[in-house]
């Protein structure tokens, strides 16, 4: 599952917005506390649409078997 969602459509519309920070913010900037908090849940929503199924991998393997995480890393 998580190498089929490695190779989606949604993950790599997720990514586009990761890759390039910079224009991100460009784009999304908004003034005052509420514009930066609302780009810094935006851009974290996108992260996690990135690496959600790999990070949960990587939580189970770390949890049953430390050497199998630090092999991984």
């Amino acid at each position: 599952g998580a190498g089929l969602y490695q190779l989606s459509p949604f993950k790599n519309a997720c990514l586009s917005h990761c890759r390039a920070p910079t224009a991100f913010l460009a784009r999304h900037w908004r003034p005052h506390a509420v514009g930066a908090l609302r780009l810094g849940a935006l851009h974290g929503a996108f992260c996690v649409g990135c690496c959600w199924m790999l990070m949960a991998l990587l939580f189970v393997g770390g949890i049953m078997n430390l050497v199998w995480i630090a092999a991984l890393a």
